[in-house]
């Protein structure tokens, strides 16, 4: 019972660790890439429309902050003219004050404001007819000049009051409007808020959305109008790797090693080399060092023929890169033993750009390439002496 448990248990992570790699990152609701397509245009179209919006916000608020800026200022100057204002209340103050003091002394001096009788008593206690007029003119005098400061104190505290009512008045409409403007521009903000927050979320779905889309392009090599339940099935199919048990081989029946793997000096310089270089006789056969599947073939300019082997080795994953061959007989999908011929051993310099004679570039990597990683080999690959058995360099061998 123990050993019919410890079976279902490793089929269950298997079949959990399957499930995790084989489906995509976002929810696939559509039947084809085509479909999925149409609903990223329709998502970015709704996000076009929430960035206008926000745009939009963000210039209404930039305007509603400009004017509480410009409103600032407009404080600013109300406070310059309400001191202004205070200091003209001051000589106002100052002015009525004065006036007080000279009809009070004008009063006291002459005794002229209780009655009509104090003019006469005045005018007529002249001693001669000159006194009698230069009396009556003085008394005349007096009392305009009395009336007029009266009249004039009376404005200026009029004015004075006035001037009071009009500081009050423009700093309650100024108070207003910056508040509302204030309120304005808090509402806006949260309208901002929300619509930022609506934005990342739907950005968020697009981002899944394209990368479910190039995921389904590039990893499992759908077309726009094929069902992508079908497409998964068959790139299961197409990702099997055949398990082995034996360890690799060489992948020259005859050669020896010419560069080993890390830093060289080719060309009177050192510089990091990502493979283990290898030679033979001109037109070698190149074999697959183990059983595996063939996950990707290329033909460059620098590199020339170029070859990717997945391997699945008691149970660990692997790939093998194969360079500089002139030619190769596999592709894409090919299962292969360690008898299969891939390629043959090239790297002339007639037919590569970056080998200096015939030579077999040898790289070696952790994991699955295009299954357990997406980078160029080469950026993760490690040394093949720590996984294959190869004499010292320039030493031949004969077997693999």
């Amino acid at each position: 019972m123990k050993i019919i448990g410890k079976i279902l248990n490793i089929f269950l992570i298997i079949t959990l660790l399957s499930v995790s790699f084989f489906s995509p990152f976002y929810k696939v609701k559509a039947k084809t890439i085509a479909d999925m397509k149409k609903e990223l245009a329709e998502r970015q179209a709704v996000d076009d429309d929430a960035l206008k919006e926000k745009n939009l916000t963000e210039s209404e608020r930039k305007e509603i902050k400009d004017k509480i800026a410009r409103n600032e200022e407009k404080v600013v100057e109300l406070l310059n003219e309400n001191e202004k204002l205070n200091e003209e209340i001051a000589e106002l103050n100052k002015s009525i004050e004065e006036k007080y003091k000279e009809i009070k002394r004008i009063i006291n001096t002459n005794q002229l404001m209780n009655g009509e009788s104090k003019y006469l008593e005045y005018i007529f206690g002249a001693q001669t007819f000159t006194d009698f007029i230069f009396r009556a003119s003085v008394a005349e005098q007096l009392s305009k000049y009395n009336k007029e400061l009266t009249d004039q104190m009376e404005k200026d505290i009029k004015l004075r009051e006035e001037k009071q009512k009009e500081i009050a008045k423009m700093q309650d409409e100024i108070s207003a409007i910056q508040q509302d403007l204030k309120n304005q521009y808090a509402r806006l903000g949260e309208t901002l808020s929300a619509l930022v927050e609506e934005m990342t979320n739907e950005l968020d779905d697009i981002k899944l959305l394209k990368n479910n889309i190039a995921e389904l392009q590039n990893t499992y090599n759908c077309s726009d109008d094929e069902d992508i339940e079908e497409c998964k099935e068959r790139a299961r199919r197409q990702a099997f790797i055949p398990p082995s048990t034996g360890a690799f081989k060489r992948p020259l029946s005859y050669g020896w090693v010419t560069a080993e793997y890390g830093y060289y000096s080719p060309f009177g310089y050192t510089q990091w080399h990502a493979a283990m270089d290898m030679s033979g006789p001109s037109g070698s056969y190149v074999y697959a060092s183990a059983p595996g599947r063939v996950v990707a073939t290329y033909i460059e300019d620098c590199g020339n023929h170029i070859v990717y082997i997945a391997h699945n080795v008691n149970g660990t994953r692997y790939t093998t890169g194969y360079w500089h061959m002139r030619t190769f007989y596999v592709s894409v999908g090919d299962l292969v033993s360690e008898n299969t011929v891939i390629g043959i051993m090239g790297g002339g310099r007639w037919e590569d750009s970056c080998s200096t004679g015939e030579h077999l570039d040898f790289v070696f990597t952790l994991g699955a390439y295009k299954t357990d990683y997406f980078v160029n080999p080469r950026t993760v690959s490690v040394n093949p002496r720590y996984y294959l058995s190869f004499p010292e360099k320039y030493y031949d061998w004969t077997t693999r």
